[in-house]
């Protein structure tokens, strides 16, 4: 989100919600979603991309894992 760049596969469906997203500031640093609240520009895809990202990044980093 802060580099605005979303590795993915290039699916076509995948790559229309990431260009629908857009960028939000709030209270707890930046957030993802739609352009405004009734838009039809789904954002679903790239909200699931980049939460599994994260985790992905989280699982990575943990001590726990490096254990194994």
């Amino acid at each position: 989100v802060l580099e605005r760049q979303v590795p993915h596969d290039g699916h076509r469906v995948l790559r229309q919600h990431i260009a629908n997203a857009r960028r939000r500031t709030n209270q707890w640093g930046y957030s993802s979603g739609k352009e405004h609240r009734e838009s039809a520009r789904n954002v679903d895809l790239a909200v699931c991309a980049i939460g599994a990202r994260m985790l992905r990044r989280m699982v990575l980093n943990s001590e726990q894992f490096g254990k194994r």
